[in-house]
Formats: C-alpha cells, structure tokens, sequence
C-alpha cells in the first residue's frame, strides 16, 4: 500500500477503517493490515522525521502464523478442521479406515487402535 502515512494519520484522527479505504481507494482489509503492521513495527504518531513512506512499506513486519488444517488426535480417531471457531468449529474424521469402517487399524499385539502411526505416515507423504 502507498499510502500508509495517510492511513495511520485518518486513523489517529478518529476514521473508521471502511471510511479510510474509502478514501485511499483500497479494501478495508488492506486498512486493517496496514494498522496492524504499523502496530506490530512499534511506531507512534506522529512518525519521527527519519520514517520515510518507502521505510513505512519495507518496515519489518511481525511475523504471523497461520496454519491451514488444524488436527485433533487422540488414540483412536484423528480429526481435521481447516478454521477454529470455538464451538463452532467443524473437525472432519482424518481417519484411515478400519474393516471398511470408522477408525484406524488395529497395530500388531494391541487391543487399542493407534491413530499416531497412520497419521504421521500420511503427512509424510503429503
């Protein structure tokens, strides 16, 4: 974005995000990306003298982690969700199938399934 000194500036004078992508003609979630970044740089208004609008776009930014699948495990069953919604998160069975069934097979001299041998063979080979 170019215009980040402008966006800091109308957000410190009181704009909303939406009102300010209205201005600078960007979608509000590239406002709310730029407000963050400059957050995470560890910047106040009004910007120091030294703080170019080419240094505000190279600025380092914090790092963010996302992940896309989230896995639930436990000795039985192995589960997927690709969003964490508290209660509203949806997991999909990861499983492997068991006797044309729900599970994971059986491993040699156990009563339990083992999910963690399937499991981790498949990533593996993702």
């Amino acid at each position: 974005m170019r215009r980040v000194r402008d966006v800091i500036r109308m957000k410190v004078a009181g704009l909303p995000s939406r009102e300010i992508a209205r201005r600078v003609g960007a979608a509000p979630s590239t406002v709310r990306l730029a407000l963050r970044r400059f957050e995470a740089a560890g910047l106040s208004w009004p910007l120091p003298d030294d703080v170019t609008d080419t240094v505000l776009e190279l600025r380092p930014r914090a790092k963010s982690y996302s992940s896309v699948v989230h896995f639930a495990v436990d000795d039985s069953e192995v589960r997927m969700c690709t969003e964490l919604r508290g209660k509203a998160s949806w997991f999909l069975p990861f499983n492997k199938g068991y006797n044309d069934g729900a599970g994971n097979p059986l491993k040699a001299n156990e009563l339990l399934t083992s999910s963690a041998a399937p499991f981790s063979e498949r990533l593996r080979t993702m």
